[in-house]
């Protein structure tokens, strides 16, 4: 059997006061029904039940490692192969994989990642620190992973200028041909500046 529909509240009937005000229905459902409002008032009202709210876990921070498990390279192994090859006054093939495991691992990063000559740009940048790794000073640092690091970057922005130079002197040829150039065209002053 069908209920019948209660009727919306009247802003009157929100003051509660003392008495609870008794619902209206419309008489015409309990006729049509055939259900009387005794057995309807019979019946227990439903009563929402409050789920309780789940207790949030207190965030808690791993402690920072001390430890040099999971390095790839560290200062520790670094610097005496360094001091190795440049006793040696060449670069030792050890000293070589851990310059391209540098180098990798940096041209991984979010800045380099999307280039398709990502592999050009670390082949670039392990030339020039073939010719450059042995200028490392042991004496004043002991902390050659940065200055790899450090030029290995420099190595990815001067690869990068000089894809933006020929990539510009390609679009400048195809806006000769009335052709449309790539987005990054920086149009007339600075496209002829560039080469």
């Amino acid at each position: 059997m069908a209920r019948p529909k209660k009727s919306a509240p009247q802003s009157d009937l929100l003051d509660f006061g003392d008495e609870i005000p008794e619902p209206r229905f419309d008489v015409e459902n309990f006729e049509t029904t055939g259900e009387s409002e005794e057995s309807f008032y019979n019946e227990e009202p439903e009563v929402e039940v409050e789920t309780p709210k789940k207790e949030k876990k207190p965030v808690t921070r791993r402690p920072k490692a001390t430890g040099t498990k999971g390095h790839y390279v560290t200062n520790s192994v670094l610097l005496p192969e360094v001091i190795r090859a440049k006793e040696l006054g060449r670069i030792t093939n050890e000293l070589a994989r851990m310059i391209l495991l540098i180098a990798e691992r940096f041209s991984c990063k979010s800045n380099f990642v999307g280039y398709s000559f990502r592999e050009d740009m670390v082949s670039f940048a392990m030339v020039n620190l073939m010719a450059n790794a042995l200028k490392f000073n042991p004496e004043k640092s002991n902390n050659p992973f940065a200055f790899y690091t450090t030029a290995i970057r420099n190595s990815f922005l001067q690869y990068l200028d000089e894809e933006k130079k020929h990539r510009n002197i390609r679009d400048a040829l195809i806006v000769d041909e009335g052709l449309n150039p790539s987005f990054n065209y920086e149009g007339d002053d600075s496209g002829s500046d560039n080469f």
